[in-house]
């Protein structure tokens, strides 16, 4: 996956076809480590995914079935004491598939609101646009996040790559702060009631449109946010994961002399 983040497909079998050419040349040591992965996966008591669309994907990938556990955060290393929602902020663009250059023009394209990076672009470009544009703030590296979010009224994640399940999307939900996605692996999920789905990524006007939509409906929206988020409660799935743990070594075949 990681070595063509532009690969849409459920099954992550590396392909040397399907491969950018900059990374075909490692294409002998990724199908090695497949292969190897391949092999193992069957030995595993139990195998966990963090989101739906993990679980399709080492599913279809390697022929084995994964339980299910949303990744688990501790609210209250996230959640901010108090809240002036005022920017659309995007988080850590590090990566050009992260879809910086798609926040930038969303923010063009809407001089009347307040956007907010934090993180650096991975493009000068798109670090250069940003600067010239009034409405954008990118003070870079952020030491608490609950800064950002206590001034945060909408999260995008323009992410043109499959996410597993974005952890920033549940700290978002976590502080009431309705999420705007693409569809993109686990953007989506979870979003029901509590955010926007962008079916067209580089489609700014559709950008535009869910933004207004939401601050149209915002006080429900925070609500269904704050209710999506319980399913990341770390108190919540702690015992989950505990009980795979426990039904693993239950099962674990015992061993004659």
């Amino acid at each position: 996956m990681r070595y063509n983040p532009q690969n849409l497909s459920l099954n992550k079998r590396p392909s040397f076809f399907d491969l950018p050419l900059k990374r075909k040349p490692q294409y002998p040591f990724i199908r090695s480590l497949y292969r190897q992965q391949r092999e193992a996966f069957p030995q595993f008591s139990n195998v966990i995914g963090l989101s739906n669309f993990l679980c399709e994907v080492i599913e279809e990938t390697f022929e084995t079935s994964a339980t299910m556990i949303r990744a688990s955060i501790d609210f209250n290393s996230v959640t901010a004491d108090h809240h002036e929602p005022e920017y659309m902020t995007m988080v850590n663009p590090r990566s050009k598939v992260k879809g910086g250059d798609i926040f930038v023009d969303i923010a063009e394209q809407m001089p009347n609101r307040d956007f907010f990076v934090a993180g650096h672009f991975a493009r000068n470009e798109s670090r250069k646009k940003a600067a010239q544009l009034d409405n954008v703030h990118h003070p870079g590296w952020v030491d608490d996040m609950r800064d950002v979010y206590s001034k945060t009224k909408i999260l995008l994640i323009p992410s043109l790559v499959e996410e597993g399940n974005p952890r920033v999307k549940a700290e978002a939900m976590a502080n009431g702060i309705p999420v705007i996605g693409t569809t993109r692996g686990g953007v989506p999920e979870m979003l029901d009631d509590a955010g926007a789905i962008v079916s067209d990524p580089y489609e700014i006007s559709e950008w535009e449109q869910q933004i207004t939509a939401i601050e149209d409906d915002y006080s429900a929206l925070q609500v269904g946010a704050n209710k999506n988020a319980r399913v990341y409660d770390i108190n919540q799935n702690v015992p989950k994961f505990l009980e795979v743990i426990k039904n693993a070594a239950t099962n674990v075949p015992s061993t004659q002399a």
